[in-house]
């Protein structure tokens, strides 16, 4: 009898404690780590492509691309997939005179975030794919620190953490403060709908989750192991997401159809990933 998605999940560990031993000795570089480390001296020549979804973001997206061009690893391309904007952004862009290797699609159609970012990973040419939103700021390492760790590993999944660009202020001026994403800590409530947990504690509701610190970075969120409303998969958020191409494709990218509202398409990613 074959198991199901889900039973499959809950037999599988995420344990990586020895990947992180093996790319440290290669590297001697901290898999995981909460401080700075110099990457200088680290050869790597993984080809990347930064897939970004766009709809009507014309004030955020041109300051992504400079922050994209201020990165200090060069080995990568830009593929903008625009679902269907009513304003045509490309000019704007074209304004810029950036040296980035980008490529702009524009579909005439809104299909929905899983579409465009299917049709970047059909576009993209790189051994490794990012995909990331239009609205993120990113540190000068963002790249390099995705490509770096898919050189040195196989058929891993990686999760960045961000800060979306201030919308008031429209400066990336700064450094992404990553403990503004909603995994490091989030309060379990109402807002959120169960994804496996059918007997939430009701007491517990408004309890904060500490999602890294509570799973030792992931590591013990294996075996199905749920934690509020977030299991592995609700985790990966295709707003900072890297993994090979090659595994990307076997998964048969992001679901297109049967979901309603915001990231579901992701988590269903994940899983499958």
């Amino acid at each position: 009898m074959s198991l199901s998605l889900q039973q499959k999940i809950n037999k599988t560990s995420n344990d990586y404690s020895e990947v992180g031993r093996e790319f440290k000795k290669k590297t001697r570089l901290d898999f995981v780590s909460g401080k700075y480390q110099n990457y200088d001296n680290i050869k790597c020549d993984e080809f990347m492509s930064v897939v970004i979804s766009y709809y009507e973001g014309k004030e955020t997206l041109p300051l992504m691309l400079t922050r994209l061009e201020k990165q200090n690893y060069k080995n990568f391309e830009v593929i903008i997939i625009d679902d269907g904007s009513p304003t045509d952004v490309l000019p704007k862009i074209k304004r810029l005179k950036t040296n980035l290797k980008i490529k702009f699609i524009r579909q005439l159609q809104n299909k929905g975030r899983s579409f465009t970012r299917n049709t970047g990973i059909l576009m993209s040419k790189g051994q490794s794919i990012i995909f990331t939103d239009q609205d993120v700021i990113f540190s000068k390492d963002f790249v390099k620190k995705f490509a770096i760790r898919q050189n040195y590993t196989k058929k891993c999944v990686f999760l960045g953490f961000k800060e979306d660009i201030d919308l008031d202020k429209l400066t990336i001026n700064k450094k992404p403060k990553i403990k503004s994403d909603w995994r490091f800590s989030i309060k379990g409530s109402n807002d959120f709908i169960p994804i496996h947990n059918k007997k939430l504690d009701i007491e517990k509701k408004d309890r904060i989750y500490h999602l890294l610190d509570e799973t030792a970075n992931l590591k013990t969120f294996g075996f199905g192991k749920v934690l509020g409303f977030w299991d592995l998969p609700a985790t990966v958020i295709s707003h900072g997401l890297c993994v090979k191409k090659d595994q990307a494709i076997k998964t048969g990218g992001f679901p297109e159809r049967g979901f309603l509202g915001w990231g579901a398409q992701d988590i269903a990613f994940g899983a499958l990933l």
